[in-house]
C-alpha cells in the first residue's frame, strides 16, 4: 500500500520525535544541551542542532525547517514523553489539551488563559518565545506535551484559516474530562 504525502510527513514527524526520546532515554545531557542552547538563537542558527534536526527536516521545504529547530529546542528544555492520546480515544493530546491541564495545575487559572489567548495571537515571529514560556512552565509541573503534534502545528500556523488556532482553543476551552492525561 503507497502512503500518501500526508502519511509520509507524518511518519518522518514520528521519527524526529522518536530520535529525541532516544536522547532523553539514553540521558545525552550533552545533546539536549546543545537543543536547548536554540532557544537563545533564531530557529536554525545553532549549528550543532543540525546534527540532530536536517536528517529528518531535509524532505521538507526549506521554509519550514525552522519548525522542527523551535521543537527540537523546546525538547531540549523539557525532555518527555510524547503523549499521545490511546487508540480510539477522541481525547485531544494538542498543545490546547496540555495548556487545559497546566490551567488546572495552577492556582491561577486567569493567568494560564490570558497566556493562553496571548499564544494564539501570536505571529510567527513570536511565537517561540511564547511556546518558550510556555513550555517551561509546563515543565514544572509535569504536563504531558504531544511534540508531533505540535511541530506539525506549527507548520500549520499561519494557514489563512486559523485551524490549529481553532483545534487549541477548542480543547481548550473543552469540558476537563475529554482531555485528561493518560496514566
Amino acid at each position: 500500500m503507497k502512503l500518501t504525502k500526508y502519511d509520509q510527513d507524518r511518519r518522518v514527524l514520528i521519527d524526529f520525535i522518536d530520535s529525541l526520546n532516544q536522547l532523553r532515554r539514553s540521558d545525552d545531557r550533552g545533546a539536549l544541551a546543545m537543543l536547548r542552547r536554540g532557544l537563545k538563537h533564531q530557529p536554525g542558527t545553532e549549528w550543532g542542532s543540525y546534527e540532530y534536526v536536517m536528517p529528518y527536516a531535509h524532505g521538507f521545504p526549506l521554509d519550514q525547517h525552522e519548525f522542527f529547530f523551535v521543537v527540537a529546542a523546546l525538547y531540549g528544555l523539557y525532555p518527555s514523553k510524547n503523549w499521545r492520546a490511546e487508540l480510539g480515544s477522541k481525547a485531544s493530546t494538542n498543545f490546547g489539551a496540555s495548556f487545559a491541564q497546566l490551567q488546572r495545575a495552577s492556582p491561577s487559572g486567569k493567568s494560564v488563559a490570558k497566556r493562553f489567548v496571548n499564544l494564539l495571537r501570536a505571529k510567527w515571529d513570536t511565537l517561540p518565545v511564547h511556546l518558550r514560556h510556555a513550555v517551561r512552565l509546563m515543565k514544572t509541573k509535569g504536563i504531558p506535551i504531544d511534540w508531533v503534534d505540535l511541530l506539525y502545528s506549527l507548520i500549520f500556523w499561519d494557514n489563512r484559516h486559523r485551524s490549529v488556532q481553532r483545534d487549541w482553543s477548542t480543547a481548550f476551552w473543552s469540558p476537563a474530562s475529554e482531555n485528561k492525561q493518560d496514566s
